[in-house]
Formats: structure tokens, sequence, C-alpha cells
């Protein structure tokens, strides 16, 4: 097929990591424009339509859609582009002029195809703009070191930058003269919103939101959530007890604590860099509701994407295949119950042996020594299915009941991931959403598409939602020394 006719503005030449990541894409993309669908992309999708997870749903979304805007097409409308939008919808038909390949051009592979058809294209139409528009950055940069422009999709991403993501915390700086504030909100467990008036704009609070009022002078600071009893504002205390043996170690650990505990809050979104203790404090809250009886089980799901180079298949069974991707919730888990039952200081400061075993000593003195061994291990808890890490290829058809549901990982799932997750959660059950948009391993999203930004972006102010970012390194004194000098 030619290039056919072209109209105002300009040509879109789609990738099927847009396609599996926005299945709107076309419509967005249409307004006036010619949209091609390479014949690879509907190979791709062919292909990944049988995937277990969103994108596999996604896939067969787009899949129908064509199928519906072919079905009512002329051959001629078929040829040089089916209405769609303002726009047209042309479909290649997989030729390709490998007299104009370069060298290690391989026709079998899809990217390698899509870059030299959209090179005809543009060679075919000087006077049209043609863009290639793929969420593979690598593609990216091979299309634009032949001569072509590329873009990446931008229309279904919520908020524009990094920068303008909601970060469910706010800081509110007070005079010297106003440091009674943070006694009041210490002593009596909660701040009328309107006493902070004249120091931030209260409007802007929004549901849920983390609050810290900080006095500039004495560097003292206290923390409060942003609640709402009949129409009237306030800030509820954090509790933060630094000298605890076992719990959050900074404010932000304590207000993601809290948030997880609020039986107000149905989902909850943690967000921040390695070692801030996201998981950790999900895990740890999620423990907390199960031993105080408010849920029955803890289901951990991930997206079994792999960081570099791919393993291959895995041998065994479900549970066997998974083994990797639950390492990290297994390890965070069996840390929590171990410090429970009377293991070492958790602390990002030396060691103190002495401090350990007076500690331990005034623990048996107040609980006997027997309270260890009510711990729960990790090995009874998986053994009584109350600790489920599961991939998301089966939630598809389950409704999950009276349980802790964490999402590790989010940054690596589409929308329809989240929307997956989310529409399982039954009643009783809490949700609570991990990530780190800056460590992604799937070329179907990007640090402002993904799916957890989709999540907060969306549900931020509703009373049964609650975000925060995390900024303070706590793993370790190593992994504080690598986020700042690697």
């Amino acid at each position: 097929m030619g290039p056919g006719r072209v109209p105002r503005g300009k040509v879109y030449v789609v990738d099927t990591s847009v396609l599996v990541s926005a299945p709107d894409a076309i419509n967005h993309l249409t307004d006036g424009n010619t949209v091609i669908i390479p014949f690879p992309v509907l190979q791709e999708l062919d292909r990944r339509r049988v995937d277990a997870n969103g994108v596999g749903y996604t896939a067969r979304q787009t899949i129908r859609f064509l199928d519906q805007l072919q079905d009512g097409a002329t051959p001629q409308a078929l040829r040089e582009g089916i209405p769609l939008g303002g726009g047209l919808v042309q479909f290649h038909g997989g030729e390709l002029d490998t007299s104009r390949a370069w060298p290690g051009f391989s026709p079998g592979y899809a990217d390698d195809a899509i870059i030299l058809m959209a090179g005809a294209y543009r060679d075919a139409e000087p006077e049209a703009p043609v863009v290639l528009i793929t969420r593979d950055a690598a593609m990216r940069c091979k299309a634009r070191a032949r001569g072509l422009d590329a873009e990446d999709y931008y229309s279904d991403r919520p908020v524009a930058s990094p920068d303008k993501f909601y970060a469910g915390r706010v800081r509110i700086d007070l005079p010297a003269s106003e440091a009674g504030l943070l006694s009041s909100l210490h002593m009596d467990q909660r701040l009328p919103i309107a006493a902070l008036a004249d120091y931030t704009d209260t409007s802007q609070l929004l549901a849920n939101q983390c609050c810290e009022l900080h006095v500039a002078d004495n560097g003292k600071s206290a923390w409060g959530i942003y609640k709402k009893q009949d129409g009237v504002g306030y800030l509820r205390r954090v509790p933060f007890r630094p000298n605890e043996r076992f719990g959050p170690i900074n404010p932000e650990q304590a207000c993601a604590r809290e948030l997880i505990l609020d039986d107000q809050i149905l989902i909850t979104s943690l967000v921040g860099i390695a070692g801030t203790g996201k998981t950790l404090m999900a895990l740890f809250a999620a423990y907390e509701l199960y031993r105080a009886g408010k849920v029955s089980k803890i289901e951990v799901y991930r997206v079994n994407a792999e960081a570099g180079r791919d393993l291959g298949f895995l041998p065994g069974t479900v549970g066997d295949k998974m083994a990797p991707w639950a390492k990290p919730i297994i390890d965070n888990l069996d840390f929590i119950i171990r410090r429970l039952a009377g293991g070492s200081r958790f602390s990002n400061r030396p060691a103190d042996p002495q401090g350990d075993r007076r500690e331990t000593r005034e623990r048996e003195s107040l609980s006997g020594p027997s309270s260890a061994a009510s711990t729960a291990t990790i090995e009874e808890l998986l053994a009584k299915n109350v600790l489920e890490i599961s991939p998301i290829n089966y939630l598809r058809g389950r409704s999950i009941h009276d349980a802790v549901v964490i999402v590790d990982d989010g940054q690596n799932m589409t929308q329809e991931d989240m929307k997956l997750v989310l529409t399982r959660a039954g009643e009783g059950t809490r949700v609570i959403l991990t990530g780190d948009p800056d460590q992604i391993d799937r070329t179907e999203v990007d640090a402002l598409s993904n799916g957890i930004v989709q999540v907060v972006e969306r549900f931020k102010g509703q009373p049964s939602f609650a975000h925060l970012t995390m900024k303070d390194v706590v793993r370790s004194r190593i992994a504080e020394l690598a986020a700042k000098l690697l």
C-alpha cells in the first residue's frame, strides 16, 4: 500500500508500546492528522493479546477497535485512509523496500521494519511531517539516527512533569511566635486548620494530606494529617516515638503508617526512591492490621518485570517461578517478624550491644520471655495462606475480601494493570500501592504515565485515598551513601 492521501497536519506512525499502554491513543492522534498502523504492530498486538496482564487486555481492546474501524470501511478507504476524528487511519500492508535498509537491518525485527517503513513515508511525502510515536526510548534514538522525527506519547499523562506530581505532603513554616501551635497539636491531638490560615492557603489542602508544621528559628517540627469533620478542617496529630524498639524511624514513615492504619482510608499510595522504607512500612502496617484482627490475610502482587537482561523461562510451579520476585517481600517481612520477636535494634545508627541487651531485659520483664514465641514465622504465614505473593496475571475474576492487598513496584504497571488490581478489592479490603518512578523496567510505561501516577492523580482528594512521597533514605548507612554519591 502506498502512502495514500494525506490531510492537513502530521503523519503519525504508531508503535505497539503506545497502543498497549493507551488504547485510546488513536482517537487523540487523529485530530486533523493521519495515523499509520504498521503491519508489524498488528502482528505484535496479535502476539500480546494472550498476555494475562493488563497489556493483554489493552491489546485485545485495541484489536477490537481496529476491527470495528475496518469493518465499515470501503475498499478505497482501506487503501487511502479511514476517516476518524477529523483525520485518517491508514494500515500499512507490510511491504518493505529493503534496498533502503542499513547494515545489520533485520526484517523480522519489528523496530527495524517500522523505522524503515516510516522513512519510506517521509520520502514519499516530503511536505508532510512524519513522526514516529513510541514509548520505547531506544527506538526513538534509533529512529532519530535514521533522520526521522520521533516522540513519546503524552496525551495519557496526568501531569506534565515530575515536579507537578502530587506529593501528598506540604510544609508549613511558622514564625517563632507561633511555636505554641506545635504544642497544641501535640497536647490536643488535633489542631483547627483555621489556626494556620495566615501561613498557608488552607483551601488547597486535600483530604489525608500530610502537613509538617516547622518553626525555622528552633528547627522543631510536628506532623499532622489533614481531615474534615462536619465540613470543618483540622490536623490530626501523627504520633512518632523514635525510641521505640521497632517502628517508624522518621516522621514521614510515621505518616505512612498512620495513613495505612486509618480505618477511613481504603487505598494508600507510597512513592519514593530506594531505601526510603515504603515497602517495609507497607508490610509493617499490614502485619499490624493482621495481628489486630482487622484483616485475615496479606496478599502481595507484583509485575514480574526483570531489571536487566531477561533470564528466560523459570522451572517449577507458579510459586517457584515467582520466587525471585517474592524475595524482597519475604526479606522485608522476615525482618519485621524477627525484630518484633526480639531481634537486634532497627536503626540506621551504629549498633549498641549494651543497649540492645538492656532493652531485651526490659521487654521480658514486662511481657515475659515467651512473647517472642507468639510471633508467627514466615513459613507459618505461608503455610496457612495468610501471606500470598503472586503476579497480577491471575487476578482477573477474583474478589478479595478482608485482606490487605499490597501492590509492590507499581511503577511497572500500566493504568489497566492498576484497574485490574483495584477492581478486585472486596469488602473489608485495603490496598497499599508502592513504587519508585525512577525504577521502571517496562517500555510500555514511563515516569509520567505508569499506573501508580495515574491512580494518585485521579484519586487525590478522595476521603478514602491517601498518598505520600517519601524522601529520606533510611535503609542503611550504606544505602544513604550510595544514594548521595552514586
